[in-house]
């Protein structure tokens, strides 16, 4: 059972609190997902560092995990949509592996991976509309790059 923060930090009109669990952070793996989307900021212009990342082929067990997350803290506001979870990546402090489990240098595009992806559950948001989860990849394994269908 996560345990939250008593102290809360306020940025702005995000207020966070962070979570453990017996002391430890809560960390998910997402074992063979895939990334449909290259990870982008909305309203961004692509230079960001820090930004959102969706995962499609989550298991049942990590969505479960979620979802008693999020009703235990009343969010407002989902990680998943349908199929996908979405997350934030830092690109440059996110570490990438190969399928050998060997460090590499992250790629410059990771649309179309296959990966497993470490993630940290980092605590929860709240502003005046709406509150959730913070989900923060710390880790990928890539696996395997697939080409995207061409649409034409």
């Amino acid at each position: 059972m996560a345990q939250w923060s008593e102290e809360s930090r306020k940025t702005g009109n995000v207020t966070f609190t962070s979570c453990n669990i017996g002391g430890q952070p809560i960390n998910l793996l997402f074992e063979d997902v895939k990334i449909p989307f290259e990870p982008s900021q909305f309203g961004g212009d692509g230079t960001e560092i820090r930004r959102s990342i969706c995962f499609s082929g989550a298991s049942d067990e990590v969505r479960k995990q979620l979802v008693d997350m999020e009703e235990g803290i009343e969010a407002s506001a989902s990680c998943m949509k349908d199929e996908l979870i979405r997350c934030k990546i830092n690109m440059d402090k996110v570490r990438c592996f190969d399928e050998n489990r060997k460090l590499i240098d992250t790629p410059k595009t990771l649309r179309g991976w296959n990966a497993n992806a470490q993630i940290l559950i980092r605590g929860k948001w709240k502003t005046r509309q709406a509150s959730g989860l913070s989900l923060e990849v710390t880790d990928l394994q890539l696996i395997e790059a697939r080409e995207a269908p061409c649409p034409f």
